[in-house]
């Protein structure tokens, strides 16, 4: 599988009006077939997910995230762009972007560029990748790993899913 999607995740706002800001809410009669393209769920870490099968998705921009972040609440987002080669997280904290990690595969499969003052979680990340393997490492997963230490979502382990509710957009 291919993966193409984005996800955000807010630590510091209920669910309610993290959904209300991005314009979503929970349907209440679910559709029953596998085209369910936004999910919601509360995480265990008490982070509220919204996850979207779309990487580049029209509601998750820079400006939007700032917004959500306003009010001392910290948004986490990732994209995952697998046929690309690309993966990216950042976090935003009150209203100011605060990091990027930012994998692009076109440019080399080690390529990551970091902004801001990242996570020390991104330190253990990269001591890992330089351990030597047995076959050459992409930096593609670090972004990906960063984020999912930080909140506690995994997108790749559906034996670890949230329970997730179909989210349809507010028109």
């Amino acid at each position: 599988m291919m993966w193409s999607i984005s996800w955000v995740a807010v630590q510091g706002k209920p669910a309610a009006q993290v959904l209300s800001e991005l314009e979503f809410e929970a349907l209440c009669n679910p559709r029953t077939d596998d085209n369910t393209c936004v999910l919601g769920a509360s995480l265990d870490s008490g982070w509220y997910l919204v996850y979207i099968d779309d990487s580049w998705h029209e509601q998750l921009t820079p400006r939007v995230l700032e917004k959500l972040s306003r009010g001392g609440a910290s948004v986490l987002h990732c994209v995952v762009e697998e046929a690309q080669r690309v993966s990216s997280a950042c976090l935003y904290y009150d209203g100011e972007p605060v990091w990027l990690v930012l994998h692009d595969g076109e440019m080399s499969t080690d390529h990551l560029d970091v902004a801001g003052a990242a996570p020390p979680e991104l330190d253990a990340l990269l001591a890992q990748a330089r351990e030597p393997q047995p076959r050459p490492r992409s930096s593609y997963h670090i972004p990906i790993s960063l984020a999912g230490m930080l909140c506690g979502f995994d997108h790749e382990h559906p034996d670890t899913l949230p329970a997730f509710v179909e989210l349809t957009e507010v028109i």
